[in-house]
């Protein structure tokens, strides 16, 4: 989809304004917020071969000493349905260029005839696990029935036409060894059709609550324990956004124990972020690519309208679950949502300690949230969206200068210069929070 339909697209639905400061925002590369800055530079050619590794077929003997020797094991799971033939092969061919070997890759195909079967069975591996389903019955129960096949401790999910970087499961591996995850996700990119070209890159931030309630950041590459994904499964209701209503119900799945205790006890509004965080692991590498061709919701995203209303169901349901009172809409950015919290969110959110916002001076922002020691917003334009949006939605941050943050009553403190404050429990940043400096 070229630049120049997307900016029509938004200015039917945001008005000229609003379109005027996107349009300034991609080429205004001073005032862009610091992830916007790591990532310029970003979209470059590749060869085709270059997203692939070397391919290493098993026989049954090989596979059994693996399987020994290797106690983790990876499903991954692939609804597939009228696949064009050269991007199946293209995503077995990355499944099959892994170092690590310790995988099963269950194909769920409903298409209307016997091609990629062909295809499949061409791969004498038996680590390729193919069925034909009967019925089309949509990617969630499609991607449910492939869970029947698998044998995996872990699942993945892996769409029919994207790829796997060679070191993607070797990755996920070696941090479910040092942490024990129920769930590991990983960065993402973009290739195009041809796979010539590699762009937009999702760096995504360690595992962060507010983030996630607002956009699916977590999508692709995603490894989630088999016993939890089972309890789950996918939702044929949330077609468009059944991952990001798993990640959701995952997130309960974990803890699901304390939050029904807490329903018996009435005591609402807590959530056990930090956790999470020991159970939910990011490796911060590319490692997953995700093909963006004209039909694609990563190329187009009017092609799927319907995916962003699931979305917003999925992220009311969750608020529901953990019985939060808030009125969610869509943002200016499609898939990304806006909670109204009633009354606000510091009374329905107990977990939240301390809230922060921006200063802003002369239309650039001066003070604002830190993250892994990256002073995220400052010098940037305080109308932009910043880095995939992330300027425009909550987000769980280490620290803010006082002057930008409003903590509870009574609430703790430490303080480690007299410029910036970080509170002992949760500090969240709000877009909408802001203070304007004279001058």
């Amino acid at each position: 989809m070229s630049l120049a339909k997307r900016a029509l697209s938004y200015m039917k639905r945001n008005g000229i304004g609003p379109t005027i400061t996107a349009v300034a925002e991609r080429k205004d590369q001073k005032r862009m917020d610091a992830w916007q800055k790591r990532t310029l530079g970003y979209d470059h050619e590749i060869r085709p071969k270059s997203l692939f590794g070397e391919i290493k077929t098993l026989t049954e003997e090989e596979l059994a000493g693996i399987r020994e020797k290797e106690k983790i094991m990876i499903s991954i799971l692939v609804p597939a349905y009228e696949t064009k033939k050269e991007y199946f092969c293209q995503m077995i061919e990355s499944v099959l260029g892994q170092t690590y070997p310790n995988w099963q890759l269950v194909i769920a195909d409903s298409s209307g005839d016997d091609r990629l079967r062909q295809v499949a069975k061409s791969y004498k591996d038996p680590r390729i696990s193919y069925h034909h389903l009967d019925l089309n019955e949509g990617i969630s129960q499609n991607t449910n029935e492939a869970f029947k096949w698998a044998e995996g401790n872990y699942v993945g999910l892996l769409d029919h036409d994207d790829l796997l970087a060679p070191e993607a499961l070797f990755e996920v591996v070696r941090l479910i060894r040092q942490g024990n995850y129920d769930m590991v996700y990983t960065d993402e990119d973009k290739v195009n059709g041809e796979l010539t070209r590699c762009f937009e890159p999702n760096i995504k931030p360690a595992f962060n609550l507010d983030l996630l309630l607002s956009n699916n950041y977590i999508c692709h590459f995603t490894v989630i324990r088999s016993e939890l994904f089972g309890k789950a499964l996918l939702r044929k209701e949330y077609d468009g956004a059944q991952d990001y209503d798993l990640f959701l119900r995952i997130l309960l799945g974990i803890e699901w124990e304390r939050v029904e205790k807490r329903k018996t006890t009435h005591e609402y509004g807590w959530f056990p972020v930090e956790y999470l965080k020991r159970h939910i692991g990011h490796a911060p590498m590319i490692l997953y690519h995700w093909r963006a061709h004209e039909k694609s919701t990563s190329d187009n995203p009017e092609s799927k309208r319907y995916a962003y209303e699931a979305g917003k169901r999925a992220v009311e349901d969750f608020f529901r679950q953990m019985d939060w009172d808030a009125t969610i809409s869509h943002s200016r950015h499609l898939g990304f949502y806006h909670a109204d919290y009633h009354p606000d969110i510091m009374t329905v959110r107990k977990d939240i300690d301390a809230v922060c916002g921006r200063s802003v001076k002369r239309g650039m922002v001066v003070k604002g949230p830190v993250m892994d020691g990256v002073r995220l917003f400052d010098g940037m334009n305080f109308r932009f969206s910043g880095y995939l949006h992330r300027a425009a939605m909550p987000l769980d941050v280490d620290s803010a200068p006082r002057e930008v943050t409003r903590r509870r009553k009574r609430s703790s403190v430490r303080t480690s210069d007299q410029n910036a404050g970080q509170t002992e429990g949760r500090l969240v940043y709000l877009p909408d929070l802001f203070f304007r400096e004279k001058g």
